[in-house]
């Protein structure tokens, strides 16, 4: 059995500069990435399963887009791998009514006001 350090599972094109500079740090630390795309997301769930592989850290960049990524989140929680952002986070994050509502609960609102209020001051004293 192989074990990486780092899972990073994705599949937007625009995330590919952030996911090689990643692996790049992640390297240049002696750590090992395992990089899962569409093209291998089938192939590394049944490496997984079939214990050839494994993994101790997840980034999931994925499955909030394409649920075929679940699975692989699944197998993070279901080995108590550490999630840099577990799903059941990130499905609360992705909801933005209920974010702005967590951050005007928080008292977060404000600080767009304060911007907003500081930005017309400058304004005014051109």
């Amino acid at each position: 059995m192989y074990s990486y350090d780092t899972c990073i599972a994705w599949n937007w094109p625009y995330d590919r500069e952030f996911i090689a500079r990643s692996a790049e740090q992640c390297s240049s630390k002696g750590l090992s990435v395992l990089e899962v795309t569409t093209d291998v997301l089938e192939n590394t769930l049944k490496a997984l399963e079939s214990g050839l592989i494994t993994f101790r850290t997840f980034i999931d960049r994925a499955s909030d887009t394409n649920k075929k990524y679940l699975p692989l989140n699944q197998w993070a929680f279901d080995h108590n791998v550490f999630r840099i952002n577990p799903q059941e986070h990130a499905l609360r994050a992705l909801n933005k009514a209920t974010m702005h509502l967590d951050l005007i609960t928080a008292g977060i609102h404000h600080i767009q006001s304060s911007c907003r209020h500081m930005k017309n001051n400058r304004s005014s004293r051109v």
